[in-house]
């Protein structure tokens, strides 16, 4: 079993959960029609938004505000040395990302925030000593607003 950080509503809770049933439940969720994940990517080793994340990130608003988003899931990632380092970076990566997406009108009550100790999969589009420094922003279209 591995522990997940789980920020609901601004509420920050702790939940055992198996390693592969959470990352296949969000993953399920980034690849559905109904769904488009956004990545932000973070300097190496921080949970500091550099303009280009910034940037990132009011695109990201306003595509979740013209989709009318019903739910976002953020999850953040990191590498470390220690699995403790890699939860403490990515949770503060994911909560960052949250603050952020409240600060230009997002419903704190549609974000869903989990911080993975897991390695993400390298894309098309990031190489992984790339992906490993990112958040994704899972945004779920639906007819519910904020």
């Amino acid at each position: 079993m591995k522990t997940f950080s789980f920020v609901l509503g601004g509420l920050l809770l702790c939940a055992l959960a198996s390693m592969g049933a959470s990352l296949a439940a969000v993953t399920a969720i980034g690849n559905a029609p109904h769904s488009e994940r956004i990545p932000i990517y973070f300097p190496m080793g921080e949970p500091r938004l550099t303009p280009e994340a910034q940037s990132a990130l009011d695109e990201t608003a306003r595509r979740a505000h013209d989709l009318r988003a019903s739910r976002i899931v953020i999850v953040g990632y990191a590498v470390a040395q220690s699995e403790a380092e890699r939860e403490r970076t990515a949770s503060a990566r994911a909560y960052m990302v949250q603050q952020s997406l409240i600060e230009r009108g997002i419903s704190p009550h549609s974000l869903y925030v989990m911080a993975s100790a897991a390695r993400p999969e390298p894309s098309a589009t990031a190489p992984a000593f790339i992906a490993e420094r990112r958040a994704d922003v899972i945004i779920e279209r639906g007819r519910t607003g904020f």
